[in-house]
């Protein structure tokens, strides 16, 4: 079952638990492909690091997971209720700006200041970077990206929900639908680089797709177990997945099930989606000081890499929790007092 939260506007919107803890799982293992992707630059002998170590690239499809369930988040959310393109905007620019902002400006604090004390060497954003970075198109300019470093997919996100907007002028809810698909697809044949909108396209299919039958819902089950059993393998194996579009597979059959199995019933995952956000951002602060201390060490111990690779989750989940609490959510609801 899933359950309906009131909203302001028009109709209802449903809220699924079961996403919100797939979505902090895709944020936590964003975060650990970037402490990986720390640890190639030391040696280290312990075997069965290595073999995990070598399959760290897997764990950077937590983006790729992010991708198709804002896909099916927003054609789920847009299909009970009728809204302008404005108040969709600006419903969108009060949940992801505050904090992106704030964790940029903070990210260039530390830069200056790193390099003030001689820690770094870091070359300083520009001005033009900077609104690039703050107004989400440093992707599709000269600079190339962003300053927060995984805030290219946020960039991402931006277009997708600008590509949203133009069709909320449909009153219809079907021939709207259609066009959001339509509209991501074209953007994805029309942008080349952009391939990856077909992952919002597959969010958006599933989206569309009927429920599983009640007395079928536990074949949601095998399902799941089924797209884990994909990703397992390509794990074991140590397959390469030249095309990330692969992924869209099992996170697109793991995403259906789960929104049609029994949602699960815990005031704790629906707080771990509420700070999937914050958390996912917050790693862009910790990364740079775990790179600072392992870039001059030559070699590092077993114990010693486990210790810096669990540092840096608990870094950055302390880091993001604080950033949900005492920013985010504080900001997000005088927005709402408001009027935003």
């Amino acid at each position: 079952m899933h359950v309906k939260l009131p909203n302001s506007h028009q109709g209802t919107a449903e809220h699924f638990a079961n996403i919100d803890l797939i979505r902090f799982v895709a944020a936590l293992s964003i975060i650990v492909f970037h402490l990986f992707g720390e640890f190639t630059i030391v040696k280290y002998t312990n075997t069965t690091l290595t073999f995990f170590l070598k399959r760290y690239a897997i764990y950077s499809s937590g983006v790729d997971l992010f991708f198709v369930i804002s896909g099916f988040v927003i054609v789920r959310g847009l299909s009970s209720r009728n809204i302008s393109p404005a108040i969709f905007l600006k419903g969108r620019a009060r949940r992801i700006v505050p904090i992106y902002w704030i964790v940029t400006a903070t990210t260039l604090l530390l830069t200056l200041l790193t390099n003030l004390l001689g820690i770094s060497k870091i070359h300083l954003a520009s001005a033009r970077q900077i609104f690039e970075s703050l107004f989400f198109f440093a992707t599709y300019s000269k600079s190339g990206h962003p300053i927060v470093q995984q805030g290219w997919t946020l960039e991402y996100e931006v277009a997708f929900y600008l590509i949203i907007s133009g069709f909320l002028i449909f009153a219809k809810t079907f021939l709207r639908n259609l066009f959001f698909l339509a509209g991501v697809v074209l953007f994805s044949i029309c942008v080349p680089s952009h391939r990856l909108f077909l992952e919002f396209a597959a969010g958006i299919t599933i989206g569309l797709l009927p429920s599983t039958p009640l007395k079928f819902r536990k074949i949601n089950y095998i399902l799941i177990l089924g797209s884990l059993s994909i990703l397992s393998f390509i794990f074991a194996r140590h397959i390469s997945v030249s095309d990330r579009l692969f992924y869209t597979i099992p996170y697109g059959i793991l995403l259906y099930a789960a929104v049609n199995a029994p949602q699960l019933r815990s005031n704790v995952v629906l707080w771990l989606g509420k700070i999937s956000y914050p958390v996912y951002l917050s790693q862009g602060l910790v990364i740079p000081v775990i790179y600072q201390y392992i870039k001059p060490l030559n070699q590092i111990s077993s114990w010693e890499l486990l210790g810096v690779f669990f540092a840096g989750i608990n870094l950055s989940l302390l880091l993001g929790i604080s950033f949900y609490h005492y920013i985010d959510r504080p900001i997000t609801e005088k927005l709402k007092r408001i009027g935003w």
